[in-house]
């Protein structure tokens, strides 16, 4: 994101007392930012290699609720 990063949205977010479910997106998943994404607020992170594989991102998105 051009302005801040997903960890900087999520705290922003969680802050204002946003308790929606915040489920990350990456192609590029370390250890340490899945800690900080998750420490920032995020209900779950999920590593996602391109091309984008579908049936991964619809069973998060069934876990939350969201289809």
């Amino acid at each position: 994101m051009p302005v801040m990063d997903g960890h900087e949205a999520t705290r922003q977010i969680r802050a204002m007392g946003v308790t929606t479910p915040i489920v990350g997106l990456s192609t590029d998943c370390l250890a340490a930012d899945v800690d900080a994404f998750i420490n920032a607020g995020a209900d779950d992170l999920v590593f996602v290699p391109k091309p984008l594989n579908k049936e991964k991102l619809d069973r998060v998105l069934t876990k939350f609720g969201i289809i």
